[in-house]
């Protein structure tokens, strides 16, 4: 009976006397016939009823194993309990159809102010790498002063660039008034997209990590509707929504779903994507070890091997590309044949062998750019080991294209097992014994090739 709840046994003393009351029911008093007046009855007959509090038919359990399974898990769902039962029929009618972590910062009550303790605050944080590219990131800033979801931090690494963005950055947020926002890294040589991201990260304080590239925007409602996501959602791990091109370019870029044939065959995602921290943390975070670029692809990729739980935000593109003349992806679309194959070779359980052995042969025909470019990771003091053993691998491929069989074998026989490389190097090793034993296996394994590249 709307929010008073009555227990009694059949033919109860008090139940006689409130039936009575009913005598003259009038509905337009309902309130009081049936909230009011049991209480005043039950002031009237204390030994005949007991009254408990508000909130008895609220939790599953008071104990201590109650409390945790109602706040720890999804176990418990409520579906016998009548207090919450009646919330979830009503809430779609009330005011609160549309309650979000936004109302927390949007709403002015005691409650909502309450509720304010209990938000991550920064639940968002943005990391942004920046090398020569001071004159776009006011810009990239300004879209986050608009947002309309406040609670978010930045983290701009200057990575080592000859025009001084981080002045820049933090010449903007003096002026802006976001000081206590703003933190601001400073490489001593230049580490690439990937390690300016992973530094940023570390340094990151959110629960949520966007990579916004310094020459690229988000929309202003872009974490308020993420953050209604996830009240919603409660189990989401990754956030994305389409992409708007500007600049040179109006495109719009409608994501296609999150399946193993979309990430096996374009960028699944935009890079500024969000996600939870401890999601990077669990994958090992960016890949140093791509020569040309393509991080953020790998690092979707890792997610996706994950069953990172994910939605798309729908309507408006909340993510913005800025379309250059020039810029880091269209620089490197020379390599890109070399670059997507060593892609592959990094996550053979996508792929299957038909596909990893055709990118074999294209690591194996390698750019000189390319070797170069490895050659200079490779001697980075700041690569994880598993990146050290892909470039190792890769350099091998090319020695075994190059004929040079004993340098692969020793590479390649060098290499600490791998959960990820799997039974890659295994097989190269092999092929270079028979290589330069110049057996009989030299003429299968021909025939064999040429098979593949007509079954393929």
């Amino acid at each position: 009976l709307c929010n008073g709840v009555i227990v009694a046994a059949p033919n109860a003393p008090f139940l006689r006397e409130w039936y009575r009351s009913y005598h003259s029911f009038d509905k337009s008093q309902w309130s009081f016939h049936s909230v009011t007046l049991p209480k005043i009855l039950a002031s009237e007959h204390p030994d005949e009823v007991r009254q408990l509090a508000h909130d008895a038919f609220h939790w599953p359990l008071w104990d201590a194993d109650g409390t945790k399974v109602m706040m720890d898990s999804f176990s418990y769902n409520y579906s016998s309990n009548l207090a919450v039962h009646v919330w979830n029929h009503g809430i779609s009618r009330g005011p609160y159809a549309n309650f979000s972590m936004s109302w927390c910062f949007e709403c002015h009550s005691t409650l909502i102010s309450m509720l304010r303790h209990y938000v991550p605050d920064p639940l968002f944080s943005v990391v942004m790498p920046c090398h020569r590219q001071a004159q776009y990131i006011e810009e990239a800033l300004e879209s986050l002063v608009s947002q309309t979801f406040p609670s978010w931090e930045v983290i701009v690494v200057d990575d080592a660039s000859s025009d001084s963005c981080a002045d820049v950055a933090e010449g903007f947020a003096n002026r802006t008034h976001i000081e206590s926002r703003l933190t601001v890294l400073r490489n001593s040589g230049n580490i690439g997209l990937a390690g300016s991201r992973n530094l940023a990260i570390r340094a990151a304080r959110g629960v949520w990590i966007c990579s916004l590239d310094a020459d690229d925007k988000i929309h202003p409602e872009y974490f308020a509707r993420a953050a209604h996501a996830m009240s919603l959602r409660p189990d989401l791990q990754l956030i994305s929504a389409d992409q708007q091109f500007f600049g040179l370019s109006q495109w719009r870029w409608v994501l296609p779903p999150w399946t193993l044939a979309t990430i096996t065959s374009t960028g699944p995602l935009p890079v500024m994507s969000l996600f939870l921290r401890s999601l990077w943390e669990q994958v090992g975070g960016y890949s140093a070890s791509m020569p040309w670029g393509n991080e953020d692809y790998d690092f979707w990729m890792k997610l996706f091997e994950v069953g990172a739980k994910n939605v798309k935000l729908e309507g408006p593109a909340l993510t913005l590309y800025r379309h250059k003349a020039s810029s880091m992806m269209r620089d490197s679309e020379s390599y890109v044949d070399e670059e997507r194959s060593m892609l592959k070779t990094r996550h053979p359980l996508l792929f299957g062998p038909s596909k990893l052995l055709s990118a074999h042969e294209v690591v194996m025909n390698m750019s000189t750019p390319t070797r170069h470019k490895l050659r200079h990771l490779q001697g980075r003091d700041d690569l994880s080991d598993e990146d050290r053993r892909f470039g190792a691998f890769w350099l091998a491929l090319a020695d075994f294209g190059d004929g040079s069989y004993s340098a692969a074998s020793s590479s390649l026989s060098q290499l600490a097992p791998s959960t990820r490389l799997g039974w890659q190097p295994a097989l190269y090793i092999a092929l270079a014994a028979c290589k330069r034993n110049g057996s009989e296996a030299v003429r299968l394994l021909d025939e064999l090739a040429a098979l593949n590249k007509r079954l393929a």
